[in-house]
């Protein structure tokens, strides 16, 4: 898991909601972080409940029911989300999971 500096606080999450198109990320200073769902498939796939199942982390949101975790840097970052946002089973699970959301970013 991700930890965050001392200072750092403000970029802590305190709320989320995840709908069928975004995952809205509240942070400790108030600003909310918006991403498609389809940037972390473990989401996309999982129901509405297990998306909305999710623990603050001090620098991230963890959805244990689905093993999956994103950083608010990674969200800060765009594209970086991705990849924070499965777990792989292996290299070659990794790689298929990139090209598949690279692709769907393209349309």
């Amino acid at each position: 898991m991700t930890s965050v500096a001392p200072d750092d606080h403000r970029r802590q999450p305190v709320d989320a909601m995840c709908d069928d198109s975004y995952l809205h990320v509240e942070l400790a200073d108030g600003r909310v972080i918006s991403v498609p769902v389809g940037w972390a498939p473990a989401l996309e796939a999982a129901t509405p409940t297990e998306r909305n199942a999710m623990e603050f982390m001090s620098a991230s949101v963890f959805w244990p029911e689905l093993g999956a975790e994103i950083a608010v840097s990674d969200l800060l970052a765009g594209e970086a989300a991705v990849k924070a946002a499965v777990a792989p089973q292996s290299e070659l699970e990794a790689d298929a999971l990139l090209r598949s959301v690279s692709e769907r970013m393209d349309q």
